[in-house]
């Protein structure tokens, strides 16, 4: 199970499917909050990837298989969200959908655990 969740595209099919799960529970009652429920599921996905990247036999084939996982991911969440709101008739401005400028840390959060890893083997 663990070498499963240590590949990226595993990692975005659950974290995918606990979204739209979480969707159809939580039934959001506007556009933003659909925006911010997707949103945090995408957080959710960087953390775990991020996490994931130390046990990596080759973390920049990992790094950029991730970050155009990632780009998937912020398309298929923007189906998702744009399916909900449709199937919900949901009202609103949909300023939330900015949640997903994120993106921009997740290459920084991958890295910045791969340079851990390095300092940690140099040193010990």
């Amino acid at each position: 199970m663990l070498s499963l969740l240590q590949k990226p595209v595993y990692q975005l099919l659950i974290t995918q499917m606990l979204s739209i799960l979480a969707m159809v529970i939580y039934r959001p009652n506007d556009v933003n909050a659909t925006w911010t429920v997707a949103g945090l599921f995408y957080f959710l996905f960087i953390i775990i990837n991020s996490i994931l990247v130390w046990p990596a036999t080759s973390p920049w084939l990992y790094f950029f298989i991730s970050i155009g996982l990632s780009i998937v991911y912020l398309l298929i969440s923007w189906l998702v969200c744009a399916g909900t709101i449709r199937l919900f008739n949901l009202k609103g401005s949909g300023e939330s959908s900015m949640v997903f400028l994120v993106i921009i840390y997740h290459p920084a959060s991958i890295m910045f655990v791969m340079l851990i890893k390095w300092i940690y083997y140099k040193l010990f």
